[in-house]
């Protein structure tokens, strides 16, 4: 409102006010105009599609022209002389269009040219556009430069937050001399933002009809699923949260995936031919190697490269023998090449730092690459896992006590914005007061006066 006031300062300026419908826009308006000027003639022009040629002959029928003239000449001359003469006589005219994306491009285009104060004979007029978001897309386009160039504000209106719709009604229901909290269940504001997304007319609406249904059904306060039934029974409009009565549905434990099989233990096979075979293990049927051990053995690729690349191309051509014939049992070994070597304990390379006797030998890549340091393998974690398992040695106890979680300190509430009345009303109500005062003293020394006189 106090954007709107300094815009309309000059008496030829334009503002734009845009929002959802039912937001408020006509409401916010003309609270803000009450303060424009002492003297304010406004001129409404309501959801209507006009003609270039008929915004001229609206005004001058708001502005109450006894005669309008044929042609267009002198009804333009007419309204000049008439918003020159609301100028000397210290009155400011504004003109609010309802609807401005439905007047047109040419009707807004014929408003600027009649409004404006560019031919120094009045101060032109006032004027404050409303519509949707799709006001600013029309006020950009070429054929409205002119009123661009005028236009002070573009102010937009976004829906009422849940606290504002609560403060807002609380205010409402002070007024009309009652309490918002003791009328309406706990938790009915939350609801009554969910179904009306914030826009003060539609909640305007479902109040009403929720108080009219409690009302008839003789209960002292609105349920929430009262106020539910009214917005989908009379306007359509359903909610996703679950209702006072409808119990919490509990929420099944998540299932764990299942593990991967261990190698060695049976799982089916396919073969060329599309049949499904099960591969027999020798191995026995509980792994008795404990989890930790599993987690810390050590990758074979990054201790022996060489005898991962080996039996990796071993299990290739296994693999692409065996592929035109069904799966062999696991306990039956492929047979080798005669001419393949078989791998010794002296072919597996051992872990040394690199020294100038041995620059030659390979080394390892977490050596070479620094940033491979975390693939380097925790012998020493290792070694007292294995023991750990086989009860050779025990856990270190931990001896650090561990402290309970401090709960977070609770939050106040957050307080409601209260809401005030305008200077300009508050002054109005106290001259009712001052008036009603003197009237009552008037009357009471003219009683006193007639008894005097019997």
């Amino acid at each position: 409102m106090a954007s709107i006031k300094k815009a309309l300062s000059t008496p030829d300026a334009i503002a734009a006010v845009t929002g959802p419908i039912g937001g408020g826009k006509t409401t916010v308006v003309g609270r803000a105009l009450e303060g424009v000027a002492a003297k304010l003639t406004t001129v409404s022009v309501g959801r209507i599609r006009l003609g270039h040629d008929e915004v001229l002959e609206l005004l001058l029928g708001e502005l109450g022209a006894e005669e309008m003239p044929a042609g267009t000449v002198q009804r333009f001359a007419l309204f000049r002389r008439m918003l020159r003469q609301f100028s000397d006589e210290g009155a400011r005219v504004v003109i609010v269009v309802e609807d401005a994306g439905r007047m047109g491009e040419d009707s807004l285009a014929e408003l600027e040219a009649l409004t404006g104060a560019d031919g120094g004979v009045s101060d032109g007029a006032n004027v404050v556009l409303m519509g949707d978001d799709g006001l600013n897309k029309l006020l950009d386009k070429p054929q409205l430069a002119r009123v661009k160039q005028r236009l002070r504000l573009r102010q937009s209106l976004p829906p009422l937050t849940e606290k504002e719709l609560l403060a807002y009604f609380k205010h409402c229901f002070r007024l009309a001399g009652g309490e918002f909290d003791s009328l309406f269940a706990d938790g009915a504001s939350a609801v009554l933002h969910e179904l009306s997304g914030g826009i003060p007319r539609m909640a305007n609406n479902i109040v009403e009809s929720a108080m009219l249904a409690a009302a008839e059904a003789g209960d002292k306060r609105v349920s929430i699923d009262q106020i539910r039934n009214v917005a989908a029974g009379e306007y359509g409009l359903e909610s996703g949260s679950a209702t006072e009565s409808e119990p919490k549905t509990p929420t099944a434990p998540p299932i764990a995936a299942p593990k991967p099989a261990p190698v060695g233990e049976s799982a089916p096979g396919k073969t060329d031919a599309g049949e499904t075979e099960t591969v027999e293990s020798s191995a026995p049927e509980k792994d008795d190697i404990p989890e930790l051990i599993q987690d810390t053995l050590p990758d074979l690729e990054v201790l022996a490269p060489q005898l991962a690349d080996h039996k990796s191309a071993k299990a290739a051509r296994h693999r692409a023998e065996t592929g035109s014939r069904k799966t062999a049992p696991s306990h039956e070994l492929p047979e080798t090449d005669e001419d393949e070597p078989t791998p010794s304990v002296e072919d597996i390379p051992t872990l040394r730092k690199p020294s100038p006797d041995n620059e030659g030998d390979e080394i390892p890549d977490w050596e070479r690459d620094p940033t491979l340091a975390e693939l380097r393998p925790d012998l020493d974690a290792l070694e007292h896992a294995m023991a750990v398992a086989q009860g050779a040695e025990k856990e270190p106890a931990n001896e650090t006590p561990i402290e309970p979680p401090v709960a977070a300190p609770e939050k106040a509430p957050e307080e409601v914005p209260a809401i005030t009345l305008d200077r300009e009303i508050q002054a109005k109500i106290e001259e009712a007061a001052e008036a009603i005062k003197r009237t009552e003293e008037a009357a009471a020394a003219k009683a006193a006066a007639a008894a005097e006189a019997e």
